[in-house]
């Protein structure tokens, strides 16, 4: 038994921990990064036609259902560039969205 517990404390700080959230209303996911920070650049630019079009012609982004159980790696919430790797609940893809994104 004191064994098994040495084993669990040894290894606890390579465990990786997840955190299941919950999205804010009227938010957007893209299925990879690159996708996702070229939506930002559009952001950035303040041109709501090219973001509106990359949205509904690329295939790689779209609105995410208001409410939308995710799990999201602790990792991931940490990093400074505020671009999160979530899953959706009951999905086996990933997809990335902002930090804000999360209630």
């Amino acid at each position: 038994m004191i064994r098994l517990l040495a084993l669990i404390v040894l290894l606890l700080p390579f465990s990786v921990s997840a955190n299941d959230v919950l999205f804010k209303d009227n938010q957007v996911a893209c299925i990879d990064k690159e996708s996702f920070e070229k939506l930002l650049t559009f952001v950035s630019d303040k041109d709501n036609e090219a973001f509106i079009d990359f949205i509904e012609n690329s295939g790689k982004c779209s609105p995410v259902p208001d409410g939308l159980k995710a799990i999201v790696d602790e990792y991931d919430l940490s990093k400074k560039d505020g671009i999160i790797k979530f899953r959706a609940r009951g999905f086996t893809k990933s997809g990335y969205t902002q930090r804000s994104a999360f209630n």
